[in-house]
């Protein structure tokens, strides 16, 4: 597998960020795979799939790998970004391009679902998780 990889979140800054000539494999973050094609869709609670063939990672996979990237006070299992970052780990990527992660709630978001304390919460797991990438040479670049 290629050692360079995509995270595609469904921030509102994905449209405008994402490298549309991303030639590697690409993971889209819940509905992120409605918006662009990609090869893997990482949802903790998936909903409609998209109208492309795609390979599922969910909350149950999210533990078989737990093995291999165990928790140790990390937390990555709880939010789908993060877990989408060990998933392209778990297939070998050294370099992890990311975008649309923008941490924070976007016009029209649920306040009760997507608020600043979710987001505040969320960034803390995933300096979490980037920094355990890092320890296994892994570089997570937000873009």
């Amino acid at each position: 597998m290629p050692s360079n990889w995509a995270v595609l979140c469904p921030g509102p800054s994905l449209d405008s960020t994402f490298d549309r000539d991303f030639c590697g494999p690409r993971i889209g973050v819940n509905d992120a795979v409605n918006r662009y094609r990609c090869d893997f869709w990482c949802a903790g609670d998936p909903a409609a799939p998209p109208a492309y063939p795609i390979r599922l990672f969910t909350r149950a996979d999210w533990e078989a790998v737990g093995d291999r990237f165990p928790d140790s006070g990390v937390r990555w299992q709880r939010f789908s970004a993060t877990a989408a970052l060990i998933l392209a780990a778990c297939y070998g990527a050294r370099r992890i391009q990311v975008y649309g992660a923008d941490m924070r709630p976007a016009p029209g978001d649920d306040p009760e679902l997507r608020s600043a304390e979710r987001f505040a919460d969320e960034l803390v797991i995933w300096r979490r998780t980037c920094e355990m990438l890092s320890a296994r040479d892994t570089a997570v670049v937000r873009l």
